[in-house]
């Protein structure tokens, strides 16, 4: 009849595929860095998201910018290198 039918087995496969492409792509784009979990609320992530997109701005690259100028107002006894 020509219509195309997939098993489970295969949409599961070409989904573990997409997950590895999604995978390789962060990767290359955070070559040198470490994936870190955070638990930050909804709205505040919401509201970060759409200000970096509005700006074209990368949130990780915000993210990172705050945490720089957090340590550096908060001096500690150990040298920071970052």
């Amino acid at each position: 009849m020509g219509i195309r039918t997939e098993t489970h087995r295969q949409v599961m496969q070409e989904g573990r595929s997409n997950h590895h492409r999604r995978a390789q792509r962060r990767r290359r784009v955070s070559k040198g860095t470490t994936h870190r979990t955070v638990r930050i609320e909804d709205t505040l992530w919401d509201a970060a998201k759409t200000a970096a997109n509005e700006r074209g701005d990368n949130l990780s690259d915000i993210i990172r910018k705050a945490l720089e100028q957090y340590v550096d107002q908060h001096p500690t006894r150990t040298p920071q290198n970052y």
